[in-house]
């Protein structure tokens, strides 16, 4: 959920920094290069930290992933070692049963 929700965040500040940007146009035209500096530095801050909660989101999450398949491919394994050994396995009948 982190590694989507990242960069949705950062989208959001980075749409929020141009608006900021064009109504400081809007207002002081564009000579006010502090007002438009401020905002596009507001809007690459905010993108910049849906990068850092997405990137580590999106690594920790595969690399999960990936350690599960491997359990579970390792399993799989065991368990058709143990199918194949079981085939090999003579079963007594009910006379020999009866007789002990």
């Amino acid at each position: 959920m982190c590694s989507n929700l990242g960069p949705s965040l950062g989208l959001l500040g980075t749409v929020q920094g141009m608006i900021l940007t064009f109504q400081a146009l809007a207002s002081g035209g564009a000579g006010d290069a502090a007002a438009l500096a401020s905002s596009i530095g507001q809007a690459l801050w905010t993108t910049a930290g849906g990068l850092v909660v997405s990137i580590p989101s999106i690594t920790a999450f595969y690399s999960l992933r990936n350690n599960a398949n491997r359990l579970i491919l390792r399993m799989t394994a065991v368990t058709m070692e143990f199918l194949n050994g079981l085939r090999n396995v003579s079963v007594e009948g009910e006379e020999a049963v009866a007789e002990a």
